[in-house]
C-alpha cells in the first residue's frame, strides 16, 4: 500500500497510520514506530468565534501541542479538512482520561468542538477479537 500524501485522503492516510503502527510528520510522510500510549483521532470543527479568528489558528495549535505534551500526551499530526469537519487531529495519551482532559481544556477556549474517538491498534483490535468468546 502506497501510503504517500499524493495517493490518499486525509482521513485513509491518518487512518492508514493509525492501524498500521506508523507515525505522520507534518509533511505527510510516513515513518516506522509504535507507541504503547492510546492513540485518538479528533474531529475538529471551527465555532464562529474559531473562524473569525482563523488567522491565529497556527499559534493556538503550536500551545496545544505544549499543552498535550504538559499532560504527557503528544500531537502526533493535524490536517486542514474539507467537508463536515474542518479538522483532524491524531494524537496520544497515556490514558483516556487525560484525553478528555486535553480535548476540553482546548474546546473550553471557545475556538474549537471536538469529537474524539479512541483509535485501537492493529494488536490491539487482534487482541480484543481474540478474545470474544
Amino acid at each position: 500500500m502506497d501510503y504517500s500524501a499524493e495517493n490518499a485522503t486525509v482521513t485513509e492516510l491518518a487512518w492508514s497510520a493509525l492501524v498500521s503502527g506508523l507515525e505522520l510528520v507534518h509533511n505527510g510522510a510516513v515513518k516506522k514506530g509504535r507507541s504503547p500510549m492510546p492513540h485518538y483521532v479528533s474531529l475538529l470543527r471551527y465555532t464562529a468565534q474559531g473562524i473569525a479568528k482563523v488567522k491565529e489558528s497556527p499559534s493556538r495549535l503550536d500551545a496545544a501541542r505544549k499543552v498535550a505534551e504538559s499532560m504527557g500526551g503528544k500531537v502526533h499530526s493535524w490536517w486542514l479538512t474539507m467537508g463536515h469537519h474542518d479538522a483532524v487531529l491524531v494524537a496520544e495519551f497515556p490514558s483516556d482520561e487525560a484525553c478528555a482532559k486535553f480535548m476540553l481544556s482546548v474546546g473550553s477556549l471557545g475556538n474549537i468542538t471536538t469529537q474524539t474517538l479512541r483509535a485501537f491498534s492493529e494488536a490491539e483490535y487482534r487482541k480484543i477479537i481474540g478474545s470474544l468468546p
